[in-house]
């Protein structure tokens, strides 16, 4: 089960930067909200399948409100994936810190 909360590292052009994801699994349903760079954002239309999850959700950002897409997959405690924002593709890593 892919239910906690994650410490993330997002790999950005202007150095790592720090936040959270928080994930909850109704059957192949995925919610949450991933915190990073100082924006929250809550998603409810995300999936899983297996180890691989997938949202969409309105990032707040300096110029204005974007969508992002996150992919990923969750490997025990640890999580890898991808933000894209604007057409372009930032990698991040995270590790559970609690479970929800």
């Amino acid at each position: 089960m892919i239910n906690g909360t994650y410490t993330i590292t997002l790999r950005s052009p202007l150095g790592p930067r720090h936040g959270t994801l928080t994930l909850l699994q109704s059957d192949s349903s995925l919610s949450g909200s991933f915190d990073v760079l100082a924006s929250h954002n809550v998603f409810e239309n995300g999936h899983i399948q297996n180890n691989q999850f997938s949202f969409t959700a309105e990032m707040h950002t300096l110029l204005g409100k974007k969508m992002i897409n996150v992919t990923g997959f969750l490997e025990g405690d640890a999580l890898v994936g991808f933000l894209t924002i604007a057409f372009k593709q930032f990698p991040f890593t995270g590790i559970r810190c609690s479970l929800d």
